[in-house]
């Protein structure tokens, strides 16, 4: 019986070890995620504290301290006119898109955060 229990103790121990590398991976996948989730959520509210006036057409880099940990992490902000299929009664905003990217273990990763800012809402 004590055999048993050994050789059971034993194989839990292996099956645990062997699993142990592929957990961390995912939970450091998770936290890039979220990391990446959060930057570019504070990105978005900064544009929305912005003036309507001051929200230009274009591409931007941004950079946050907390990017650093994300491997070759790029940050950009887009602007553009609000697309006519949402701004259906000419209104005037902007669609505004917020995207990271990073490299994990070889695979390219993004998050990308999409609104609607409109003069005179929030912030405005």
């Amino acid at each position: 019986m004590e055999l048993v229990l050994v050789v059971a103790a034993v194989g839990f121990l292996a099956l645990l070890v062997n699993n142990l590398p592929s957990s961390i991976s995912s939970i450091n996948k998770s936290r890039h995620i979220s990391l990446a989730r959060d930057v570019a959520g504070k990105q978005m509210e900064f544009l929305r504290r912005q003036s309507f006036e001051n929200l230009s057409n274009g591409t931007e880099t941004f950079s946050a301290p907390e990017l650093n940990t994300l491997n070759g992490a790029n940050a950009l902000y887009e602007i553009n006119d609000c697309p006519p299929e949402i701004c259906t009664e000419g209104e005037e905003a902007r669609e505004v898109k917020v995207r990271i990217t990073w490299n994990e273990s070889g695979d390219n990763k993004s998050v990308e955060l999409m609104t609607i800012i409109g003069k005179g809402g929030l912030g405005q």
